[in-house]
């Protein structure tokens, strides 16, 4: 994938740059995600829409849940295994555990810290949920994970650095968290990328910073995982 920062004077503001009606394109991730001038956002439907009844086995249940009563239109699918006691839960994205998957809001319709927001909302109510019902009788609220994977990842380490301790989590499982600064690593700097060979290209990366950070604001501290260890985690 190929990703360009578009300015007013941008020659290639033209054929591949206008959308009808919605002025210039300022952000492109070739083939994903495209914003323009006025805030719209064409992004290809990459992830498939599907019921929470699609493709289930025979042991496996499943079910979707909205997060709050507020406007964000936050909602979570929760899977569970039709097994017998009290099994762990994973907020996430396996096996032997219930699992809650978060609809988190996506940049840059919705900008950071919406994000983290969510994350914390859906704390909050899978927390609720432990005061009784199916909850209370399946899921042991002591053995707790939060799990992200890419963006994701960096979403629970922002939740589990601001709830802190008191969240009572067992764990916290990064999968290639998306983390990264405002100079280049070593790494970075040495590094041959191209659309061909990288899914995930330092042009790419930037733009996907670019349209995720507040307006105005730099990447720190939204993507620096350590400036700073909180009061009551260690480092």
């Amino acid at each position: 994938m190929g990703a360009i920062h578009v300015g007013e004077s941008n020659p290639r503001v033209g054929f591949q740059t206008q959308g009808k009606g919605h002025g210039h394109v300022v952000e492109e991730i070739e083939g994903l995600i495209r914003l323009y001038k006025d805030g719209r956002v064409d992004r290809l439907p990459a992830v498939a829409d599907v019921p929470c009844t699609w493709a289930l086995g025979p042991d496996l249940m499943s079910w979707d849940s909205a997060l709050d009563n507020s406007t964000t239109g936050v909602w979570a699918r929760i899977y569970a295994p039709k097994l017998p006691g009290k099994l762990p839960l994973l907020l996430a994205t396996t096996a032997g555990c219930v699992i809650v998957s978060v609809n988190y809001r996506l940049a840059p319709e919705h900008r950071l810290p919406a994000a983290y927001q969510d994350g914390i909302a859906a704390m909050t109510w899978v927390r609720q949920q432990a005061s009784g019902g199916w909850w209370r009788s399946h899921v042991d609220f002591d053995r707790a994970f939060l799990c992200g994977d890419s963006a994701g990842a960096a979403v629970a380490f922002n939740v589990a650095v601001q709830l802190g301790p008191s969240a009572g989590l067992r764990g916290l499982i990064l999968i290639q968290p998306f983390f990264g600064g405002e100079s280049r690593t070593a790494a970075e700097r040495n590094s041959v990328q191209s659309a061909a060979r990288s899914a995930l290209t330092l042009a790419a990366s930037d733009a996907y910073w670019r349209m995720a950070l507040p307006r105005g604001e730099p990447r720190a501290p939204w993507c620096n995982p350590c400036p700073g260890a909180p009061h009551g985690w260690s480092s």
